[in-house]
């Protein structure tokens, strides 16, 4: 069971993953149209998203993982 929270989990990081490059892509779509200020402030924002989204999916993996060894 622990290894398919763990493969939940990696899949999980890999969607994530995902829509972080779908997020930066269109954030290049709108290069010409917005100043670089706000260009790299979206960018930070989805890099941000993308860390505190991964950290609690990470979370969520451990405390399930934990409560299964538990039994």
């Amino acid at each position: 069971m622990t290894q398919l929270v763990a493969k939940s989990c990696q899949d999980a990081g890999q969607s994530i993953r995902r829509a972080r490059q779908k997020a930066m892509d269109a954030i290049k779509k709108l290069y010409s149209s917005l100043p670089k200020d706000d260009i790299k402030r979206l960018e930070k924002e989805v890099d941000e998203l993308t860390k505190k989204f991964i950290k609690s999916a990470e979370d969520i993996c451990k405390a399930k993982e934990k409560e299964i060894r538990q039994g």
